[in-house]
């Protein structure tokens, strides 16, 4: 989405601004919201999934009426014969019988070996994920410390182990009020291309209280 940029010059009226919303659609990043989903969401969603597509081949194989065994006015058996043929069972009792039939038959087949796969990855990667449980002070506190004014907050390790290797990276973002009665980011940027914020230096104390 590109956004432009007009410039003013110091005499010219203050205008008023305009917001741009960003694109939060669900599908725009299909794989992190599956990704970042519960359990019982992402298996609701590749049960409906599953479900869906069985009733899209079912419906083509109930119009061509060429499944052998298949009573004709009987949706069911076709479902499950595409159920049969996605998940690669084949009892041998339900089989196509024309070319259009075996035709998507065969594409049906193709598709569940992709959406296998791709249901087989989306789970390891959910399953390997690491995921940090640390808890937060809920309030913070400017004290000094050495005597020097410092913010200050306590965070634990939820999990029953040791954190290895732990680094604590604190960003400051505030906005600041122009002459002029507006607000704006202010242009303190740490790397290129970050958002408007700045570091805070930072002192751990791993001191142990009861």
């Amino acid at each position: 989405m590109a956004l432009s940029l007009k410039r003013y010059s110091s005499a010219s009226p203050p205008q008023p601004l305009q917001s741009a919303a960003l694109d939060d659609r669900f599908f725009t990043d299909f794989y992190l919201q599956l990704l970042t989903s519960s359990w019982p969401a992402l298996l609701l969603q590749i049960v409906g999934a599953f479900v869906v597509i069985n009733l899209i081949f079912a419906l083509g194989y109930y119009i061509d009426g060429a499944i052998e065994n298949a009573r004709p006015d009987h949706f069911s058996d076709y479902f499950f014969f595409s159920v049969q043929t996605i998940a690669t069972i084949g009892y041998g009792k339900l089989s196509p019988t024309d070319l259009f039939s075996q035709i998507l038959m065969s594409v049906e087949a193709v598709t569940g070996l992709i959406n296998f796969a791709l249901i087989t990855g989306l789970i390891f990667a959910k399953f390997s994920r690491p995921t940090a449980r640390v808890r937060f002070s809920r309030s913070a506190v400017i004290s000094k410390r050495d005597g020097v004014p410092s913010l200050m907050f306590r965070m634990a390790n939820v999990r029953d182990s040791n954190i290895v290797e732990a680094q604590v990276h604190v960003v400051f973002a505030r906005d600041e009020h122009t002459r002029e009665g507006r607000i704006r980011a202010p242009l303190l940027r740490p790397r290129p291309g970050a958002l408007p914020q700045c570091d805070l230096p930072v002192l751990v104390d791993c001191g142990t209280s009861d």
